[in-house]
């Protein structure tokens, strides 16, 4: 069974949405592999880019996924439907459910304040829910 984790941010961007995703990765990567499933290329490399910038002090080693070559760095992104074998964390930053993996143990979802980011993300809640996975929210639109 895959952990569901929704996060509720006050941001109605995608541009907001990767700033918090920058900030939760540089959390989580010393412990885990993650994937960050964007819906495009252009978004893929749109975070690519800002995880090099969003903190001066900060470096995340990160990657663009390539199935074609082998890759080291914990974190990696791409567009692909398929992440990396030796994914735990799948970051899903796109309209769709992830393709279920073995080695899959949380899945995350950022949730941002535009309205049909939010009905989107209610449908995935709901077929997560009948999937039987463990759901947690964190709203962090309060504070």
């Amino acid at each position: 069974m895959t952990d569901i984790s929704f996060y509720l941010i006050p941001e109605p961007s995608l541009e907001g949405k990767l700033r918090f995703a920058c900030r939760l990765i540089e959390k989580i990567y010393t412990q885990h592999q993650i994937y960050v499933q964007t819906s495009s290329v252009a978004i893929a490399t749109q975070l690519n880019d800002m995880l090099w910038t969003f903190r001066d002090i900060s470096f995340v080693p990160h990657e663009l996924f390539d199935s074609t070559k082998k890759q080291n760095a914990p974190v990696q992104i791409g567009h692909h439907a398929q992440c990396p074998e030796q994914t735990n964390i799948v970051l899903n930053l796109t309209e769709e459910l992830p393709i279920e993996q073995a080695s899959v143990t949380r899945i995350i979802e950022i949730v941002g304040t535009d309205e049909t980011d939010k009905i989107q993300s209610r449908e995935k809640f709901k077929q997560y829910k009948e999937s039987g996975n463990d759901i947690q929210t964190f709203d962090l639109t309060q504070k």
